[in-house]
């Protein structure tokens, strides 16, 4: 009898442990992560921690909604959500688009959950690299090499003989109209040309712009999203991260005074999830309106001199992380809310 009991218990030990690691995948399980130090590689960061604490996130976000449409249905005026929806979306219950707005981001929140949950796999499993090193600048002279192999091309062509349609519209072109364009002004509104990288890693061409993704505007990008092509990459510019006071969501201490930024709360994750909108939604439906919290919150203008609007926001994944960081203070300090952006005592 206690052999068959202790055999029970451990079967269903098994079951419980196989269910966990169902609902907990590990960043692996979802994405292909490149290995080493160099080119790319992360084995000097711990990207599972920054996936996780995107996820955890994510399930915040997804409780902020769910308690949002209580609000709709049910008006509960204790709660705070409307008062973080006004500060990070500009949400306006009384507008008539409102529920349609909120429905859109729950939509929203969904597919990026059901992305990070993703493990089926694949030749089109998407990477992520920890620089931009990964992809290695070619010339549209140089000698092609095979995709899905590395091998030399057999005929001996040039990058620019085996692409030649992207060479002539995203160089050819685009040098001729930048030559063209007298107007330094309008110049510099006109797109660069594009140039051939070589990913090793997957044995395949990729092309952008003539400098490596972490390099461009004074080496302020934090991360970058590619969906153009399959196998779609996020590329997180570590290099350029500033040294984080906190590892994690866990590492937080308890909110004890007022005053305190969203700022000062940055980690890992929240990079990793702000990417992670671009990538479930498509970064051409996720334009990066604004980084700023100040921009986010509206009480800074845009660049073009307004004020971001809501659908700005919704489309906006800094805006979605803000949020959520947001969201996920005040639930964990009872006493406090960070609705205006900073710890406030309620």
């Amino acid at each position: 009898m206690w052999l068959k009991l202790v055999f029970l218990l451990s079967c269903l030990a098994v079951v419980f442990a196989d269910n966990d690691d169902l609902k907990d995948p590990k960043v692996d399980e979802v994405f292909r992560v490149k290995s080493g130090t160099d080119l790319g590689g992360c084995d000097n960061f711990d990207v599972n921690r920054w996936f996780s604490d995107a996820r955890l996130l994510v399930d915040t976000v997804k409780e902020a909604l769910v308690e949002a449409q209580q609000f709709f249905d049910k008006g509960n005026k204790d709660s705070q959500i409307e008062k973080y929806l006004r500060a990070f979306f500009r949400f306006d219950p009384e507008d008539v688009s409102a529920k349609s707005t909120l429905q859109k981001m729950i939509d929203d929140i969904n597919e990026v959950d059901t992305a990070l949950e993703d493990t089926d796999g694949g030749d089109d499993m998407p990477w992520v690299f920890c620089d931009s090193t990964f992809a290695e600048q070619k010339s549209w002279s140089s000698k092609a090499l095979v995709e899905g192999t590395g091998a030399p091309d057999s005929n001996g062509k040039t990058i620019k003989q085996a692409f030649p349609d992207i060479c002539q519209e995203n160089y050819t072109k685009r040098k001729a109209a930048l030559k063209k364009e007298k107007s330094g002004t309008k110049r510099r509104l006109l797109p660069r040309e594009f140039y051939p990288f070589w990913v090793d890693a997957f044995k395949q061409y990729r092309f952008a712009e003539d400098v490596t993704y972490c390099n461009k505007a004074g080496k302020k990008n934090m991360a970058g999203t590619d969906d153009n092509l399959q196998p779609n990459t996020i590329t997180f510019c570590t290099m350029n991260w500033k040294d984080h006071k906190y590892q994690g969501l866990s590492d937080f201490p308890p909110v004890e005074e007022e005053g305190l930024s969203l700022n000062h709360f940055a980690i890992g994750g929240l990079t990793f999830l702000h990417e992670s909108f671009h990538y479930a939604l498509l970064s051409e439906h996720t334009p990066d309106t604004a980084y700023n919290l100040e921009q986010i919150t509206g009480s800074a203008a845009l660049d073009d001199g307004k004020i971001i609007t809501t659908d700005q926001a919704v489309a906006n994944p800094e805006s979605w992380t803000m949020f959520a960081l947001a969201w996920y203070l005040g639930s964990e300090n009872k006493d406090f809310t960070f609705a205006s952006s900073k710890s406030k005592r309620l």
